[in-house]
């Protein structure tokens, strides 16, 4: 019970972080957006 909880909780971090990525990208970069490479992020930070 207690690991399927932590599952779920690292699953919804996860999906707010890709959310507001994509949001933020989606606002830099008008037209069709192109998910960034593992490798760009690591650049940027």
């Amino acid at each position: 019970m207690r690991h399927s909880r932590t599952v779920a909780a690292v699953a919804a971090v996860t999906g707010l972080f890709l959310a507001a990525a994509g949001a933020a990208s989606a606002q830099v970069t008008p037209g069709p957006v192109t998910p960034p490479s593992p490798k760009d992020q690591e650049e940027a930070v």
